[in-house]
């Protein structure tokens, strides 16, 4: 047996239930389908990350029916963008695989997942915006969008590849004024921020997550080629960039190393992690979102300025403002599950693999509004009901403090309107 599939032995006896197969090109490997059949006959979710080019049809056949999602890296919409990036005739042999995945996806009845993965950054922001509508061409599940991560192989060609933050945000836009004007049959999932994130839902009435908790420390393992075990694939690469990262850089040997090890020396990565918030960023410092706001801390402490984004959006979120009407129904999105404890409102919101919980605060009109707001009473309504309940407050406050609800809560993302929830 060689060591890779000894390796997912130890790691099944330990609690391995999912394997993603990425970096570089995991289908180089000739025994890629045996690894694929042993995870399958283990009960074991696999994920796959390819570009694209050595999967012809035949090779597909092999693998498509043991995997849960397959994600193809396409990192431009046309032949010139993506082959700046990818190298010369790589566009079209990803293109040709991801239709002949799909092909077989359908003929076959198949629960496979395809989506597209496209890492945003100088070469290509120019026309990241057509991404749209070659995916919804391509007639996949999901399309992700990431701004590269300036370390590693990329850190040599920094200056080709770099973005300001008013450079990605700008990209922000154009890609979800597109999406928005397509409404392709699609996830669209952008590496937003929060403040972001709801930006560009209010502007074009999308729904991007606006939770960031994607830190995957003390959750999963990177293992690399050697074999050795990191609690983060970030890890490695940051630790070259960052000499102070170092400390954490001691590999769990798989083969040779009882599992115990791999607590004890992952403990302080794990929770470092855990721990470091942006709370000293002159860019986080009064962000409402700080506590609930978990990006990758390596990223973070890296490049700090990529957190400049989200000051920029929420100085543009708070100028915008609700043309409330009486006749509007307000309504809690689809996504998002209330309850009101005492004087807190206890709000959990999800999609995908996303999720957070955030907790409120609230007065005693608000607690109210909240328990008014259904879907069938319009503004009009719940101001009629208001000033029953509460006679002793003036016309004027009611008016005050319900448009301020509406404003904060439509802002938050949690409250939208009959025609336009999600």
């Amino acid at each position: 047996m060689s060591d890779v599939f000894e390796i997912l032995r130890i790691l099944y006896s330990n609690g391995l239930r999912e394997v993603n197969l990425s970096g570089r090109e995991p289908t180089i490997r000739t025994d890629l389908p045996r690894i694929i059949e042993w995870c399958c006959t283990h009960d074991v979710t696999v994920n796959m990350t390819t570009n694209g080019t050595l999967l012809d049809k035949r090779k597909l056949l092999k693998i498509v029916t043991g995997l849960r999602m397959l994600v193809y890296s396409l990192d431009g919409p046309t032949p010139i963008s993506h082959e700046m990036i990818r190298g010369k005739g790589t566009f079209v042999k990803t293109i040709k695989s991801i239709t002949e995945c799909r092909k077989l996806r359908d003929q076959n009845h198949l629960a496979l997942q395809i989506g597209v993965s496209c890492t945003l950054q100088k070469l290509n922001s120019c026309d990241i915006s057509m991404m749209i509508d070659l995916c919804h061409s391509l007639d996949i599940n999901f399309l992700v969008i990431n701004p590269v991560s300036l370390c590693g192989s990329a850190l040599p060609t920094r200056t080709i590849l770099h973005l300001d933050p008013e450079e990605i945000i700008g990209a922000w836009e154009a890609i979800s004024r597109e999406y928005s004007r397509i409404r392709p049959n699609y996830e669209l999932y952008l590496g937003t921020y929060p403040m972001e994130a709801k930006l560009l839902n209010l502007k074009h009435k999308l729904d991007l997550p606006t939770i960031q908790n994607g830190c995957s420390a003390g959750k999963t393992l990177y293992i690399d080629p050697m074999g050795e075990a990191y609690p983060c694939y970030m890890l490695p690469p940051m630790a070259t960039a960052m000499p102070k990262l170092k400390r954490y850089l001691r590999p769990w040997r798989v083969l040779n190393e009882p599992f115990s090890n791999a607590t004890h020396i992952f403990r302080r990565f794990i929770s470092f992690a855990r721990t470091h918030t942006q709370e000293n960023s002159p860019y986080c410092a009064n962000c409402p979102d700080i506590k609930t706001c978990r990006r990758c801390p390596l990223i973070t402490l890296f490049n700090p300025e990529v957190t400049k984004r989200c000051q920029i959006a929420m100085t543009q979120l708070m100028s915008m403002k609700v043309d409330l009407k009486d006749v509007m129904i307000p309504a809690v999105k689809r996504n998002v599950m209330c309850k009101i404890a005492n004087n807190y409102l206890l709000v959990s919101c999800s999609k995908g693999n996303y999720s957070v919980e955030k907790k409120f605060e609230i007065t005693e009109v608000v607690r109210y509004i909240w328990i008014l707001i259904d879907g069938t009473r319009s503004i009009k309504d719940i101001k009629s009901a208001l000033i029953k309940k509460f006679s002793y407050i003036s016309l004027a406050d009611i008016d005050l403090q319900l448009s301020k609800f509406v404003d904060y809560f439509w802002k938050e993302g949690l409250v939208g309107f009959k025609d336009d929830t999600t």
